[in-house]
């Protein structure tokens, strides 16, 4: 029974993770009470959490003028322990928004907003709108279950159209908004032209094929507003309302829209991309052809498929160009690129986007995100050297976006709760305030002159980004724009003549230039199809970084500054942009978790077993609004032959205490069996019982996560009883770029120890088990690299009871279909593919698993709305080899009692696996594996295994 309870712990976590997901559950927090929203913030934002509070509540006011309203009060929570701009919304089994404050001043998607915390408290509330309504035969559902997963009927959706539906709302009402901005309808007008546009069953969040996870906002937005246009605004509420009130999930979904607007969801899709392709002039190629790999030579001055848009920094010597690169193959790296050879050098691994300067010494000074506790993500600054190694800067500072000066200082965008500012940080890490933070301004991409007496810097004001001049002492000197078009890269040129950004012209982002002479002459001086970003200057080119269909390509042009196009002027005054809203608090007081974290749901769970042995009970969940609290029960009784018995359980972890998690856990059978024939003969008695309790210090960088737990353990099974306590520990140390296939390099590593007593008995046993996984891979053709991967274990158990380890079987995981209902074998400790599940029962046991994976396909898509697709296939080769030694009793252990001679055994198989990655729901990612496997002494079998083997 202490499998069970532990599944039931495995459980809880799953299903309270979105409660949590992007929360710091630990220390003290403050609620203030509004009308519709429970905001929790630190007590020392206080004010951050009153500002969210009245843009929250007129989200509401002007989300309930379009859509019918939750009924239910939403958990709001502000959090401000991740250095990167988010937001999540989740709406059962109670509604919860998590917002991070920090704005994404900088950022090309998210950049177009007059106020941050209005963007997206308005996203993620029309995701609760959208999510939570519920209409027909689903109400009455919700009515007698409660808040239960899946009664909400618009979750049946596609991503693209959840998120899709939340950008037109963010647009539609806001100052701001995706849709307002350039780069979606760049990257939707570079697929028409270069791919002939995107299938409906390829517009998920699943696949990594280009553009990634943004892709469900870039088309799922651009194809609802493109619907609203034709058929009204009033055409969106309409289809929010038909969605609730489907009859079939999936089966129905394509006519949802043809009862909001007349036309199918695919009939519609089509149209509008037959609308795109019809206005789309294919580009003609780039001097030089389309580029190689960047596993391979480059035609000179040119990198493709780069998946940032991070600035590239010249070289004092001007002859090479350091900058992030990340084509979704391998890890971040940080790159040395020599345009005049094609030759890119990878320097050393960076964490996710890192922003790089180039150091006076000839090395690198680069910012990035990395861990400081479990839930806390910070950005700071690291020397890097040309050979690789890295030496921290600051620790905790906060610090972004930063150019070295020409005498070493540097200056980087520094986040503080809600907003940024601007810092010195000296040599030796000490951060000094330059520019401090202020209401309605924000900063991004800071760069030095040349001669270090300015700096240019994007101002972001009261929703308009413009490039200003600053003295070294943080002063604006000048303003080089002032309108709401959009700037942002500002970059100088060597000899300090020009000033270079990007900036839209026409509604797509080019490089232009300002003359700081007496001429002031501006021009525009690319003509970029689909956007030019991060300008980067040498004396005689203009570097800069083009969208493609594939990603951004790094292009160089020789600089003319005299023969570029002229810019024209725009000149608007800047409108008077009322002040955040404010809202009546009702009350505040000290974070309770009760509102949130109470049962909100029940749902029925069945089994029906051989002999007329039935049960029937419920299920429940939940978690508070800060994922402090998460727990899962279920309580059965028996029918028919089991008449009179239940089986219960209950799991619960505490996550308050950062770093430890506490976790508790308990279940029980009571069971009676009952002759068929004669009901009143009783066969069997049988009463399971099991609890367990620990505690779990855990430790968390980028890549790397260690765990050490120490727990007590207790098992009843009919009239056994065992006592015992496990210490167990684990770490881990892997790269799993977007493409990649598996883990791709790293490893893994688990010990356990435990030992358990059998009560009134002097039997016992201590269990000693060790499992290590190491994987590395290497450039062999394909969509992503090829993986070799090994995993070894050893178990070894001591002691007089009669225990042992099962050897065989086949390794992976599970799906749990519905509470009590899984598919799936589940993890093994010592598997063999090509034998049944323990084949082999001993006391001690090896094995090793050797794999060679390989990319075969990268499909990214389905079949229409049909709520499946086919996002990467793969193949591996393996090999089994387990071991077995019980000396001390190995008759009780041997097939047939063999005695002595069957002390020592070998097994082995190999064989090949098709491992196909899918998306079932649209989104929700199932690794199914096909294999085969021979085993060396003869014999074999076929399977289908859920999960990773390793």
């Amino acid at each position: 029974m202490r499998a069970r309870g532990l599944a039931w712990l495995g459980l809880v976590v799953a299903l309270a993770s979105p409660l949590g997901a992007q929360t710091h559950p630990g220390g003290r927090w403050w609620t203030l009470e509004t009308a519709h929203f429970r905001v929790h913030v630190r007590p020392s934002q206080r004010e951050l959490g009153a500002r969210a509070a009245g843009e929250a509540e007129a989200a509401f006011a002007a989300l309930a003028a379009e859509l019918p309203p939750p009924h239910a009060r939403i958990d709001l929570v502000v959090t401000d322990h991740l250095d990167e701009a988010n937001g999540s919304a989740s709406v059962y089994p109670t509604p919860v928004i998590v917002i991070n404050a920090v704005p994404p001043a900088g950022e090309i998607e998210l950049g177009t907003y007059d106020r941050w915390l209005r963007l997206v408290i308005t996203h993620e509330l029309a995701h609760i709108f959208d999510l939570d309504l519920a209409r027909g035969w689903w109400r009455v559902a919700r009515a007698v279950f409660g808040r239960a997963p899946g009664l909400f009927p618009n979750d049946y959706a596609p991503t693209w159209r959840i998120e899709g539906l939340a950008v037109y709302y963010e647009s539609r009402l806001t100052g701001g908004g995706r849709l307002r901005g350039s780069f979606h309808g760049d990257v939707v007008a570079a697929a028409a032209a270069e791919r002939h546009g995107l299938a409906i069953d390829g517009a998920g969040a699943l696949s990594p094929r280009w553009p990634g996870g943004i892709r469900p906002y870039v088309f799922g937005s651009r194809f609802l507003s493109w619907v609203a246009a034709e058929r009204g605004d009033s055409v969106m509420p309409r289809l929010v309302r038909a969605g609730a009130g489907q009859l079939v999930p999936y089966l129905s979904l394509n006519g949802t829209l043809g009862r909001a607007a007349g036309i199918s969801l695919t009939a519609a899709w089509h149209v509008w991309e037959d609308s795109l392709r019809a206005r789309a002039a294919r580009p003609a190629p780039a001097e030089g052809g389309r580029c190689a790999s960047l596993d391979q030579r480059r035609p000179s001055g040119r990198l493709c498929g780069l998946r940032l848009a991070i600035q590239p920094r010249v070289a004092p010597d001007g002859a090479r160009l350091l900058l992030a690169v990340y084509d979704g193959r391998d890890a971040v790296k940080l790159g040395v690129f020599d345009p005049g050879t094609g030759e890119l050098r990878r320097v050393a691994r960076l964490n996710s986007d890192a922003r790089v300067a180039w150091n006076g010494d000839g090395g690198a000074v680069v910012s990035q995100l990395d861990f400081t506790d479990p839930y806390t993500v910070r950005g700071d600054l690291w020397r890097v050297g040309l050979d690789g190694r890295a030496v921290r800067l600051t620790r905790g500072a906060r610090l972004g976006d930063l150019d070295v000066g020409p005498r070493g200082e540097i200056v980087a965008v520094r986040a503080v709760p809600g907003g940024n500012e601007l810092a010195r940080v000296s040599p030796d890490g000490r951060v000094t305030t330059l520019v401090a933070a202020a209401p309605g301004i924000e900063w991004a991409g800071p760069r030095f002159a040349p001669d270090g007496r300015s700096l240019a810097v994007v101002r972001v004001k009261d929703g308009w980004r413009d490039i200003v001049l600053l003295s070294p002492d943080g002063d604006v000197t000048s303003e080089v724009t002032a309108d709401p078009v959009m700037d942002r890269d500002p970059a100088f040129s060597p000899d300090g003549r020009w000033l270079f950004w990007s900036r839209d012209v026409d509604n797509t982002p080019q490089v232009v230039g300002l003359a700081l002479d007496t001429t002031g002459a501006r021009r525009v001086f690319t003509d970029a199809p689909f956007g030019a970003y991060a300008p980067a200057v040498t004396r005689d080119s203009l570097y800069y970084l083009s969208y493609q269909s594939e990603g951004y390509r790094l292009e160089a042009l020789a600089r003319s500054d005299t023969g570029a196009q002229p810019l024209g002027a725009t000149t608007m005054e800047r409108p008077d942009v009322p002040p955040p809203p404010a809202t009546s608090i009702a009350r505040e007081h000290a974070y309770h978790a009760w509102p949130s974290v109470l049962p909100h749901f029940w749902s029925p769970v069945g089994e029906q077993q051989v002999g007329g042995v039935g049960f029937a009970g419920v299920f429940t969940s939940g978690g508070d609004a800060l994922g402090r609290h998460r727990y899962a029960a279920d309580l059965s009784f028996g029918t028919g032959g089991a008449s009179g018995t239940w089986r219960g359980g209950l799991a619960y972890v505490y996550a308050g205490f950062t770093p430890a998690l506490f976790d508790l856990s308990y279940s029980r059978d009571q069971l009676r069996y009952y002759l068929v024939a004669n009901p009143s003969v009783l066969l069997c008695c049988i009463a399971d019982e099991s609890a367990a309790a620990g505690i779990t210090v855990r430790h968390r960088r980028w890549r790397t996560a260690y765990a050490a737990r120490l727990g007590a353990e207790y098992d009843r099974t009919g009239t056994a009883e065992y006592r015992g306590v496990v210490v167990s520990a684990a770490a881990a140390h892997t790269v799993e770029p977007a493409l990649s296939i598996s883990t791709q390099d790293g490893w893994r590593l688990s010990a356990t120890l435990r030992r358990k007593e059998r009560i009134g008995t002097a039997l016992g046993h201590t269990e000693h088990y060790v499992r290590l996984a190491a994987f590395t891979s290497f450039a062999g053709g394909g969509f992503a690299r090829h993986v070799f991967a090994a995993r070894a274990a050893v178990g070894v158990i001591t002691g007089n009871d009669n225990v042992g380890y099962g050897l065989g079987g086949i390794s992976g995981g599970s799906v749990e279909l519905l509470p009590g209902v899984t598919f799936g074998t589940g993890s093994r400790n010592f598997p063999v593919r090509g034998y049944a599940p323990a084949a082999k029962v001993a006391r001690q046991v090896g094995s090793l698993s050797l794999e060679l994976r390989s990319p075969l396909a990268l499909v990214g898509r389905g079949y229409g709305l049909w709520p499946a697709m086919l996002d990467r296939v793969s193949l591996v080769f393996f090999t089994d080899l387990a071991g077995t030694r019980a000396p001390s009793n190995c008759p009780q252990f041997s097939a047939g009692g063999g005695g002595a001679s069957a002390c020592l055994a070998g097994f082995g198989s190999a064989g090949a696996e098709l491992v196909t990655d899918l998306g079932v729901a649209y989104d929700f990612p199932v690794r199914l594996r096909f294999g085969a496997a021979r085993r060396f002494s003869g014999g074999g079998a076929a399977y289908v295994a859920v999960g990773a083997g390793f």
